[in-house]
């Protein structure tokens, strides 16, 4: 999880994606350096993944979930054959030309491609400033999903609570509550709640990870970063829960933790991408940018994200547990595909909004 102590939305699913496309174009030390921190396998066989992943993930029934790539290349180059032909048959990925010099013209035109594929919901990833003559490929990674909960929560349950941001700040929010049976946990050793609500596709999932104390959100984040969150076992049990809505939206520039990752070599004169434009120009990755919005209601998650690079029966006894969650968590967004368990998205709720 990013450092912060602000709400976060980050897609862990988007960011592999746009750095295993890249992935596709590097060569020398450059590809080795990506292959063992993404941990993937050789490109041929990464990109064969890719294309299975996202087929899986744009046929999804009873959920929506859309997947595109796009590369915006400068006038006067031209992308690699063999990169070409993987960038659209494996990433199925759009490829077109455009002037990067004319700035603003390409920014409204990149964010228009943006905003047709997160169903209007980003419609601003970059702007003209970021651009010019000099950026010579732009390769954009975006990730919509929309899931209604198989149980959803009733609406006139909600009512306005308190939501204690720390053991001093209180707040209002709107406040859902449920009794039903859910896939529930209490972990000691992370000293927290643990809550699955299942989407009407079953294979997706949100995960609600709570500390029990009102602070304990940093200590819970140094102990999750050190696990496999989808590991984490639950078991169905009838149980009261409580939970805010919430709408939030993220811009995150992830260079600085890409390079404490030990990626910092993609950002650098050292950097190799020969493979992905034809000729002798030398590349290096510039930026790379992730915005994401995610919307928690009664009815279920609505997630979009862009990642760039620059070249979410009432019972008549009261149960025994109860999840309140008025007090900062985590939650995950996954996919069960087979035997793999991909987390699309992840997050904090730190101060619940919903307007």
């Amino acid at each position: 999880m990013l450092a912060t102590n602000e709400n976060l939305i980050f897609s862990p699913f988007s960011a592999h994606s746009a750095l295993s496309f890249v992935y596709e174009g590097a060569a020398g030390k450059t590809e080795r350096i990506l292959r063992d921190v993404l941990d993937v396998s050789q490109a041929n066989t990464t990109a064969k993944n890719y294309r299975s992943i996202m087929r899986t993930l744009n046929s999804a029934k009873d959920v929506t979930v859309r997947i595109a790539n796009k590369i915006y290349v400068n006038n006067g180059y031209m992308l690699d054959q063999n990169f070409r032909s993987i960038a659209q048959n494996y990433f199925a990925a759009d490829v077109e030309n455009i002037d990067f010099a004319q700035n603003r013209q390409a920014a409204d035109d990149i964010n228009t491609w943006v905003s047709s594929k997160t169903r209007n919901k980003i419609n601003k990833l970059v702007d003209g400033e970021g651009l010019d003559s000099q950026t010579r490929a732009l390769l954009l990674n975006a990730v919509y999903f929309n899931g209604e909960w198989d149980n959803p929560f009733k609406t006139s349950s909600t009512m306005a609570a308190d939501f204690h941001v720390s053991n001093t700040e209180v707040i209002q929010c709107q406040m859902m509550s449920e009794i039903d049976f859910y896939d529930y946990a209490e972990n000691a050793e992370l000293d927290a709640q643990i809550l699955k609500l299942k989407y009407e596709d079953q294979r997706f999932a949100m995960t609600i990870i709570l500390p029990k104390s009102t602070d304990g959100i940093a200590e819970l984040e140094k102990k999750l970063s050190a696990i496999d969150v989808t590991s984490l076992k639950t078991s169905e049990k009838e149980i009261q829960i409580f939970l805010p809505k919430f709408r939030m939206e993220s811009t995150i520039n992830m260079k600085t933790p890409l390079t404490q990752m030990g990626l910092g070599e993609i950002f650098s004169d050292a950097a190799n991408f020969s493979n992905i434009i034809e000729g002798p120009a030398k590349l290096k990755i510039n930026e790379v940018t992730q915005k994401a919005i995610i919307d928690f209601n009664e009815k279920g998650t609505e997630v979009a994200v862009v990642t760039g690079i620059e070249l979410v029966p009432m019972s008549l006894q009261y149960p025994s547990a109860v999840f309140r969650a008025d007090h900062p968590f985590v939650f995950y967004i996954t996919a069960q595909l087979g035997d793999e368990t991909i987390i699309m998205f992840t997050g904090k709720v730190i101060k619940p909004s919903y307007t």
